[in-house]
């Protein structure tokens, strides 16, 4: 039996090419009998493949004496095989209270954090763990639980970055045959006989009535989540074109044509909104359907409606587009809780402003920074200029100056003599105003944001040059008050000189 399981993995390994000659590669041994085999059969495959092993085992600080004896059990085992040894250690207790996560899922960062430390120290290509099929099958039924995507589904991978699975083809049974054929030992963890813990739930009650309904179950789930696993990737593939014609980015955000999207198939719709989720949050990990489903709802929806999501993710649709951004000041961590209607971060709505007190007073041939909502920063110097008699002024009253560089200086013009102080920069505020013309009729800054087509989430950020309520200048938009143009009754100007680099 044992031959028969280890030429089985064989086959496996180079149907997916998870092994190649010379290639290093860290296992993880946890003294258990799945990565107890896992080694085994890696180190009968050594001399063929010339593989560089190297056994690591880690120490949760979780069974005390129990977990002891693992180390030792590990430590020997590796010894008798001739495989390089090493071990961590950690409070994954203490780990699972400060980030605020499970006890497993601390563990599992914790682990495959190790064994990455242990293959970047050495140099090597991967890091094999003992996953086999029957944890295939219960990770297929947890993701259904959970109401996971299609991508989900699939389980685990064969192959995903740098970790290798080279037992997903054989089962649980087949590997404690083999290591009875053998006569090897391995140790019991006790802590998987607990039913607390979700997948030991599975694995000891649902799993085994599964396959009491049905002989092969844990067979079969394997089998379909490989084909989904082909379904994903397909779909994958048709959601990358996707992206790159109806998506794009604009100061920061994810910028989707609504029409577009909603003209394509809705599992392909689906896929394209939780790769567009993914991207922005910079992971996939608690992204599932439910944050799909509400994302899609806004391409259905009326402008101005909005969403949070977690990460600080925000969406909102505008027009014939729904923005996909972050919110400024957002939580980012992995353990935040997050429930639909309570807001990942932020207090405001688009009709508020920051609520910032920043301020630029203008000294006159001093330069001064002022950043822009996406975060440029705009090097700016206030000069006042006389206009000598006859010189020339524009249709709308721009003046150009000779002594001007133009190509070193970008310069606004407004016509001094009209000002009764010296204006400012500043976030905008409610009640801010722009004159449309040199009698005094005005518009309020909020209708001139909707106007320009200006995302929410950047008028919180967008500085002003004002005089009280009266906005002189949004350099963003290039918007000038008509009540300050400079005419040919101007006598005194002042500009505002942009430095270029």
């Amino acid at each position: 039996m044992y031959q028969n399981v280890l030429e089985k993995v064989k086959r496996y390994c180079e149907d997916r090419e998870l092994l190649k000659e010379n290639m290093g590669m860290v296992v993880g041994l946890s003294g258990g009998a799945d990565s107890v085999f896992l080694l085994q059969a890696l180190r009968e495959l050594r001399d063929q493949y010339r593989l560089r092993l190297c056994a690591v085992h880690v120490n949760h600080g979780i069974r005390g004496g129990e977990a002891e004896n693992d180390e030792m059990f590990s430590e020997r085992y590796a010894e008798m095989l001739g495989v390089p040894f090493r071990k961590l250690a950690g409070d994954v207790p203490a780990m699972a209270k400060e980030w605020r996560v499970g006890v497993e899922e601390a563990g599992r960062e914790f682990r495959y954090g190790c064994l990455e430390e242990v293959r970047q120290e050495l140099g090597y290509d991967v890091i094999a763990v003992a996953h086999h099929r029957d944890d295939q099958a219960e990770t297929i039924l947890l993701h259904m639980l959970r109401g996971s995507s299609l991508r989900g589904m699939g389980g685990m991978r064969a192959r995903r970055d740098r970790i290798i699975r080279p037992l997903l083809c054989v089962g649980k049974e087949e590997i404690l045959g083999a290591l009875a054929e053998r006569g090897t030992g391995f140790c019991q963890d006790s802590t998987n006989e607990e039913v607390r813990y979700r997948r030991n739930r599975i694995r000891r009650e649902i799993l085994p009535l599964l396959q009491e309904v049905q002989e092969g179950a844990a067979e079969h789930l394997a089998r379909l989540g490989e084909e989904m696993q082909e379904v994903a990737a397909y779909l994958e593939g048709q959601a990358e074109t996707c992206c790159r014609e109806m998506v794009q980015e604009e100061k920061g955000c994810l910028k989707v044509d609504a029409d577009a999207f909603l003209s394509i198939p809705n599992a392909l719709q689906r896929e394209v909104a939780m790769r567009l989720l993914e991207q922005m949050a910079g992971r996939r990990r608690d992204l599932g359907s439910v944050h799909v489903a509400m994302f899609r709802e806004l391409f259905v929806g009326e402008t101005g409606r909005s969403l949070d999501l977690p990460y600080g993710l925000w969406a909102w649709r505008e027009y014939s587009h729904v923005f996909l951004g972050k919110k400024i000041g957002a939580e980012e961590s992995v353990g935040d809780k997050w429930t639909a209607g309570e807001p990942a971060g932020g207090e405001w709505t688009a009709e508020e402003p920051a609520g910032d007190e920043w301020t630029a007073e203008l000294q006159l041939g001093k330069e001064f920074t002022v950043t822009t909502s996406q975060g440029e920063n705009w090097v700016l110097r206030p000069v006042r200029s006389v206009i000598a008699a006859g010189h020339g002024v524009d249709s709308k009253g721009a003046q150009r100056f000779s002594a001007i560089n133009l190509k070193k200086y970008c310069t606004k013009c407004f016509d001094y003599d009209r000002m009764d102080t010296m204006p400012r920069f500043r976030y905008w505020e409610p009640g801010d105003f722009l004159c449309l013309d040199r009698e005094g009729h005005r518009k309020k800054l909020n209708r001139i944001f909707v106007d320009e087509k200006v995302p929410a989430i950047d008028r919180r950020r967008i500085p002003v040059l004002a005089m009280g309520s009266h906005v002189l200048w949004i350099p963003e938009l290039n918007r000038q008050s008509a009540y300050f143009y400079v005419t040919e009754e101007t006598q005194e100007v002042l500009c505002i000189e942009r430095l270029i680099e």
